[in-house]
């Protein structure tokens, strides 16, 4: 059985500030700033992740496809995969992407992001699949720990920005490593108390087809043990679709 998204809170509660919408009005809105007399300001953490033209590099008809894993002992391992596909273009650059996020019951059912340019849809849909994830082991909101995501990218405090390199097609290329922990000293966390230390890395080059060189999740455990869940996402190929 898959599972269908709210592509509009996934946007607003998690990537961007302001927005609450279906995934065709996306780019739109990301290219025009809030309606007041100033644009919104970024934290260098969603600018990385969110407002650079990470899909640039990417033709109609191509495809980038992302390795998966998750291991630990509060989830059943799992090796599957991920993709993009830019299904069309228009003269500004502009994309239409279909997302393909894993298979049979962890499959994530999206429709096509429309008119897409800033960032990269595989992001938005690797954290509203974490924070599913997390809600179904904790029974706590959805809407809650998309908020604390949201809320962590967007505090400088509570995100590490770095230069870094990696390899890919055999080359060292420069990147951005972005790191935070959303929940670390939250009241309410106190309920979900595994999950106070959990850390969410991104790694972003405009080297690596589609700007998303992999992302990863890690819970620790309390007691010095591997971690009780880790998640990694990551860059594997780019092909003809």
């Amino acid at each position: 059985m898959t599972t269908k998204i709210a592509v509009g809170l996934v946007l607003a509660c998690i990537a961007m500030p302001g927005l609450s919408m279906a995934a065709g009005q996306v780019a739109a809105q990301n290219e025009r700033p809030a309606k007041s007399e100033a644009a919104p300001e970024y934290t260098q953490a969603q600018i990385a992740l969110y407002r650079s033209n990470q899909v640039g590099m990417l033709n109609k008809n191509e495809m980038v496809t992302y390795s998966f894993i998750r291991q630990g002992s509060l989830e059943t391992p799992l090796e599957d995969k991920a993709s993009i596909s830019i299904v069309d273009m228009d003269q500004d650059g502009k994309k239409n992407i279909v997302v393909d996020f894993l298979s049979g019951d962890n499959h994530i059912d999206m429709p096509v992001f429309e008119g897409f340019k800033l960032g990269n849809p595989i992001l938005m849909v690797f954290l509203e699949h974490d924070v599913k994830e997390m809600s179904e082991l904790t029974k706590g909101s959805t809407l809650y720990f998309r908020n604390r995501i949201h809320d962590g990218l967007a505090s400088p405090n509570m995100t590490k920005v770095e230069p870094i390199s990696v390899t890919i097609d055999e080359k060292k290329v420069e990147a951005t490593l972005v790191t935070v922990k959303p929940f670390v000293g939250l009241k309410e966390i106190e309920r979900f108390k595994q999950f106070e230390q959990k850390s969410y890395q991104f790694v972003i080059s405009p080297h690596v087809p589609g700007g998303v060189y992999s992302i990863k999740t890690m819970t620790p455990s309390q007691d010095g043990n591997p971690p009780i869940l880790e998640e990694v996402l990551q860059y594997a190929s780019r092909s003809k679709s």
